[in-house]
């Protein structure tokens, strides 16, 4: 059984076989396992934070470009934001959602 979880800047994000629950202020948003076509990562430094960004079908980031830009990311209902602490656990989510799903 897959089950993760990670504290971002303002955001809680949950893994588990069904999908991906982010929850904001709040607010839950549930993305099921088999609407992710990928998974982006941008891992923190020491300067700046990372992020893991949901792409599903219909999404806006990285579809008008091929750079996402920071404050794009920061938009999206589907991206959590963490510090360099939390590199770790996104490799291992973004590894184990890739894997469920052949990615």
């Amino acid at each position: 059984m897959m089950k993760y979880t990670l504290e971002g800047s303002g955001k809680e994000l949950t893994v588990d076989d069904r999908g991906v629950y982010i929850v904001e202020k709040g607010i839950s948003t549930f993305i099921p396992l088999r609407s992710i076509e990928s998974i982006v990562i941008k891992e923190a430094s020491t300067l700046s934070g990372g992020y893991i960004l949901f792409r599903t079908p219909g999404s806006y980031i990285g579809t008008q470009s091929t750079k996402t830009t920071d404050m794009e990311v920061a938009m999206d209902k589907q991206a959590v934001f963490f510090k360099k602490g939390s590199n770790e656990t996104a490799l291992s989510i973004r590894d184990a959602i890739a894997e469920k799903l052949a990615l």
